[in-house]
């Protein structure tokens, strides 16, 4: 039987592609070399560094100065290389002596932060 438990991967910004939603959180693409992981998220860093994560309604916090001036902080002040840490839930297997072999890992990602290098 399936469980879900806490998923954190943390790096610098690569690319993105968000839109905001009309209820405040965010939907789209974000691309992360990735530099470390929690130990429930460990095969994100032994596939490949830069990876890119689907994120659905997820609730985005910017810890960023105002960089072009427009006196708010969004996603129009992003840049490649600010940190990123996202933070969700992965389903897993609760049992190691289940069949791994029809199981696929879903992730959820819930929140995303932002903040200067």
């Amino acid at each position: 039987m399936p469980e879900r438990v806490g998923f954190i991967v943390s790096g610098t910004l690569v690319s993105q592609k968000l839109t905001a939603n009309s209820d405040g959180s965010y939907t789209g693409e974000i691309t992360v070399k990735v530099t470390h992981t929690n130990h429930h998220a460990l095969g994100e860093k032994e596939v490949t560094v830069e990876k890119t994560y689907s994120l659905t309604a997820a609730h985005l916090t910017f810890g960023l100065a105002d960089t072009n001036s427009d006196g708010s902080v969004g996603l129009d002040d992003l840049k490649e290389g600010d940190r990123v840490m996202l933070i969700g839930k992965v389903t897993k297997l609760a049992n190691k002596h289940c069949d791994h072999s029809k199981f696929a890992a879903q992730k959820t990602i819930r929140k995303v932060v932002f903040t200067a290098p």
